[in-house]
């Protein structure tokens, strides 16, 4: 284990390193290299507080929003060769837009967006075996993985607006609520079975077996892990 990464993960500080990349990742043990992702969305959540009062001041429309996330674009480019990685934020801010904004998608939008995608992944691939590592290859990344999160946006928005009565009474059902609660967990404990002590492929029992050893490990842990942590809240809001 890592101890001096213990203040990081105390402070949810782990995943600097994935905003700044002239600060080193510290691992605190082997299976946790996943909790980097906490911290883009914590940073996210306190960005939102001020995107929340700017909303409340001024209206925007839905070309303003095309015209920000253009200039964001750029933004994000701009910031790749000074090691300053904002393309998860950016993600999570088109997300929330898209769904804001966005009231349908044709299937012209959608054939766009995947015209889209496909031209920044084949420019990543390229320049993955050209110029690995290298700043043009960063900035490639950062705008690929926007262009993907884009175009997954816009198929659940296409699904959607044709099937939208379907999948409301497919999302209220108890399994799906139930998942949707204890997804979060999942992802907490699920990357400690691929790799370090838990490591279900150490057990060389299979392909197969070992899947099914992963998913069960997993939903125990999580289930557990939200059970728990239930009691908890309820004893922290007791204490406030």
């Amino acid at each position: 284990a890592n101890y001096a990464a213990i203040p990081l993960f105390l402070f949810n500080l782990q995943g600097a390193s994935f905003l700044t990349g002239w600060i080193p990742y510290l691992e605190f043990c082997s299976g946790t290299a996943h909790l980097w992702f906490l911290t883009v969305l914590m940073v996210c959540y306190g960005i939102m507080l001020f995107v929340k009062r700017l909303e409340k001041k001024c209206e925007l429309s839905k070309k303003s929003c095309i015209v920000l996330l253009i200039v964001s674009c750029v933004v994000t480019a701009a910031l790749v060769p000074a090691k300053i990685y904002v393309s998860y934020v950016q993600i999570y801010f088109i997300g929330y837009w898209y769904g804001q904004k966005f009231n349908r998608m044709t299937t012209r939008k959608w054939i766009v967006a995947s015209m889209l995608m496909t031209a920044g992944i084949l420019t990543r691939l390229y320049l993955h075996r050209t110029m690995d590592d290298s700043t043009a290859y960063m900035i490639a990344v950062a705008l690929s993985q926007n262009m993907l999160a884009f175009w997954i946006f816009s198929c659940f928005k296409w699904l959607y607006d044709r099937n939208g009565a379907w999948i409301d009474r497919l999302a209220q059902t108890k399994v799906i609520c139930h998942i949707d609660a204890i997804s979060y967990y999942v992802y907490i404990v699920h990357y400690m079975f691929l790799v370090g002590p838990f490591e279900v492929d150490r057990l060389g029992w299979g392909r197969i077996p070992e899947l099914a050893v992963f998913f069960v490990a997993t939903v125990v842990c999580a289930e557990a892990l939200y059970l728990l942590q239930r009691p908890v809240e309820k004893l922290i809001r007791q204490r406030i």
